[in-house]
């Protein structure tokens, strides 16, 4: 479980329906400090409705939220960033910033000196005084998180940040989520990307049907969860397979052919594979390539519910 020192909001049995439709069912959940917090799950997994409660637009049926310290006004603890991002496209990029970081009541001088902080280092800060509407998809994306972050908020909630982005685009913003949770913040991030979730999350929450079904580090899910990490090696053509599975078989490796390869499961792979390849090497076996495999978010996913995330898309 996530440890209890530095919670910035705990969620507790929270459960929303729309009718008699459930959305929600018991759902709790912990935001840390200077955390990014992953909510992984498919499209209609409940992961949105979540985030409609936390910040404000839906009630709970059930349940209740935590905030540490005097709640206070909950919307300037809190920067929001929607899927459709909430930007005016008739406004230049400058103006929607301006715009936003006056709700919060900050002064022109402050609002310019945080925009230059936040992108400063990136091609879309010469672009502020051209309007959104011509802005790519992954510009509009980077503005609507600089105009959530503007006021400095202690809790980040971002919904489904990167979808429909180029690699580029998406490291960009990985770049700046990954700058403000150094700030202290608490950072939720919902998304169905795997290696979004694994790349920037400290801890995950594995959300499907409305229920969350699983909770860890990425590496703690991945242990307990997923396959074992494979190393395949590939022998060069002249190498007897039979020998060399001989010999593994005699050094205590778990191995298996698979085609013309060998297949070997390593719980510490970073230490078994050079022993391995030296092994193989003064027994005189010629290693063609080599390959490993770890188990990934994904894998996870499929053995808690028997389908891949696609699937539920």
């Amino acid at each position: 479980m996530v440890s209890s020192m530095s919670v910035e909001v705990e969620v507790v049995g929270l459960s929303k329906y729309f009718g008699d439709q459930r959305a929600l069912e018991n759902v709790s959940l912990r935001l840390n400090r200077e955390s990014v917090t992953g909510l992984l799950g498919p499209n209609g997994a409940g992961k949105t409705t979540l985030i409609k409660i936390l910040t404000g637009i839906y009630r709970p049926s059930s349940g209740e939220i935590r905030w540490a310290g005097d709640a206070g006004d909950v919307r300037r603890r809190v920067g929001y960033c929607p899927q459709e991002g909430g930007l005016i496209l008739e406004l230049t990029g400058w103006d929607n910033l301006y715009y936003y970081g006056r709700l919060y009541g900050l002064s022109e001088d402050i609002i310019r000196k945080r925009v230059k902080e936040i992108l400063g280092d990136y091609e879309i800060y010469g672009h502020l005084d051209k309007k959104v509407a011509k802005y790519s998809g992954g510009m509009k994306k980077i503005l609507a998180i600089t105009s959530a972050i503007l006021h400095e908020p202690s809790v980040l909630i971002l919904d489904e940040p990167t979808t429909g982005l180029d690699p580029n685009m998406r490291q960009v913003i990985w770049n700046i989520i990954l700058e403000y949770k150094k700030k202290g913040a608490s950072i939720l991030l919902a998304t169905h990307y795997m290696e979004e979730a694994d790349r920037l999350s400290d801890y995950i929450y594995l959300i499907n049907e409305g229920k969350i079904i699983a909770e860890g580090t990425p590496e703690e899910l991945k242990s307990r969860f997923g396959p074992p990490t494979i190393i395949e090696v590939t022998l060069s053509p002249e190498t007897p397979l039979e020998k060399a599975i001989s010999i593994l078989k005699e050094e205590g490796y778990e191995s298996y052919t698979a085609e013309d390869k060998i297949r070997i499961h390593a719980d510490d792979p970073d230490t078994k594979t050079p022993l391995l390849v030296n092994l193989l090497f003064e027994k005189g076996i010629k290693i063609s390539s080599l390959r490993i495999t770890r188990p990934t978010l994904e894998d996870v996913f499929v053995k808690l519910t028997g389908r891949r995330l696609e699937e539920n898309e």
